[in-house]
């Protein structure tokens, strides 16, 4: 366009990509800026007259995955008289916590779910073993939605990582208490009724269900030393107890530490 001054007003139309470098460490509630450079490439620096523009002249259209929080141009000088574009983009977290979260909580509820399956439930290690194929198809899908790069991991793959690695010794843990479960060549050993406390378990079941009575001293000895000593059922239960307990510490802490480092 031409102006009775003699202005030339020239507005090429073209479609460009533009590539940015993300940092998805806080992925899915990130906030991303992208810097895009527009320089004269044929022209002279000196002949070029460059206005400050703002993004919202050439508009900018809805995204379903972001939301455009502010935009800001500056005039670059000492770079060939260039203008710098700098998009603040804030991704949309609805989708990713419905289809990514959301599961990903349920399979840390299930892996703990395994232990209080009886030992002699055939479904006690397909469980186990589905919860562990799960979390690799999720972490499969959290790193499809990613672009590919080695600078940054997200927290979220990190936690996906770690529940894998604790539903891998969920499954070791199955595997050895149903071998437990079905060992019976040997009687139990001492250092395990004392490390996890089945002689005092056997007789606190005995008192719950005979009735209350005081018997006498000689009574007593010959009871405790009749007393049947606990069996291997009972040790594959008491290990399948023990290990929720540390599972759910486990899984509370790196829950807890994830939660600090996304609000940090």
């Amino acid at each position: 366009m031409i102006t009775s001054d003699g202005t030339v007003d020239y507005a090429p139309d073209g479609l460009s990509t533009h590539y940015c470098h993300f940092d998805t460490t806080l992925f899915p509630f990130d906030t991303q800026t992208c810097d895009i450079i527009v320089a004269p490439w044929f022209s002279d620096a000196n002949k070029l007259v460059l206005k400050n523009l703002s993004l919202e002249y050439f508009g900018t259209n809805t995204n379903e995955v972001w939301d455009v929080i502010g935009n800001q141009t500056q005039i670059d000088e000492y770079y060939n008289n260039s203008v710098v574009f700098k998009l603040t983009i804030k991704r949309k977290p609805r989708y990713y916590l419905t289809y990514i979260l959301l599961p990903l909580v349920m399979m840390a509820v299930l892996n703990l779910s395994v232990f209080w399956l009886p030992p002699h439930s055939g479904e006690k290690l397909s469980l186990s073993i589905t919860v562990l194929l799960s979390l690799y198809v999720l972490l499969i899908t959290i790193n499809d939605l990613l672009p590919v790069s080695s600078d940054t991991t997200p927290l979220l793959t990190i936690c996906t990582c770690c529940l894998i690695f604790i539903s891998t010794l969920s499954t070791m843990v199955t595997v050895f208490v149903v071998r437990l479960h079905q060992y019976k060549y040997r009687p139990v050993p001492p250092w395990v009724i004392k490390f996890l406390r089945l002689g005092k378990q056997n007789q606190r079941n005995k008192h719950l269900a005979a009735p209350r009575q005081e018997p006498p001293l000689s009574e007593s000895l010959s009871e405790s030393l009749s007393m049947p000593l606990p069996t291997w059922q009972q040790v594959s239960t008491a290990v399948d107890k023990l290990s929720f307990f540390v599972f759910l510490t486990v899984e509370c802490l790196i829950t807890l530490s994830i939660a600090i480092l996304y609000a940090a």
